[in-house]
């Protein structure tokens, strides 16, 4: 096997004598010499190559957050479908909330910021009426003092009254688990303490 040196004793000299390719003649490998920027360059080349990867696979492992499952499920208050109500679901140690609202048969299906679905684990359950919205007879003009409060005079607006008892929501005593998967959750809500 023969290594070819220049005058110095190393590729630098033959590059800076311009001997590197004087003793050079194709056909094995153990004979085939670089220049040095030839070298360089693919040297940078390895070690870019391996910091990119690297990043990508420190990118592509560890945790992505918590595991979602799919849930859905019908709210019902005292046998009757329940619709436009909000259902909220909270995980006890800790994550972020998925919410839902029923549909005209109260069905719902829950999604948070993560995606469609709920973190998997025990939640704390709410569920909530959703109020009505204003349109027409109580739209104010911004030009009208009280604008300022919302929009909408106060003075003509019903009173928004929850239907559905406190224990489902500001003071709930629901608790459902979510499990890997597909969840179906119904919920029988009833009016009666």
């Amino acid at each position: 096997m023969r290594r070819w040196r220049g005058r110095r004793g190393t590729v630098m000299g033959a590059v800076a004598t311009g001997e590197v390719f004087s003793n050079f003649s194709p056909g094995t490998w153990d004979e085939e010499i670089f220049s040095f920027w030839e070298v360089i360059l693919m040297a940078r080349f390895a070690w870019t190559t391996a910091c990119v990867l690297t990043m990508l696979f420190l990118a592509g492992c560890g945790a992505k957050g918590p595991r979602l499952a799919s849930v859905k499920g019908k709210v019902t208050l005292d046998g009757q479908p329940l619709a436009n109500a909000i259902v909220t679901f909270t995980p006890v140690a800790g994550g972020p909330a998925s919410t839902g609202v029923t549909n005209a048969n109260g069905e719902y299906e829950l999604a948070c910021q993560l995606g469609k679905g709920a973190v998997v684990g025990q939640h704390k359950v709410s569920v909530r009426s959703q109020p009505p919205t204003q349109t027409g007879a109580g739209a104010v003009s911004s030009d009208d003092p009280s604008y300022q409060y919302g929009g909408e005079d106060s003075s003509r607006a019903p009173v928004f009254q929850e239907k559905i008892p406190a224990k489902y929501n500001t003071n709930t005593t629901l608790v459902r688990e979510v499990k890997p998967g597909s969840n179906e959750i119904n919920l029988d809500l009833t009016t009666s303490p």
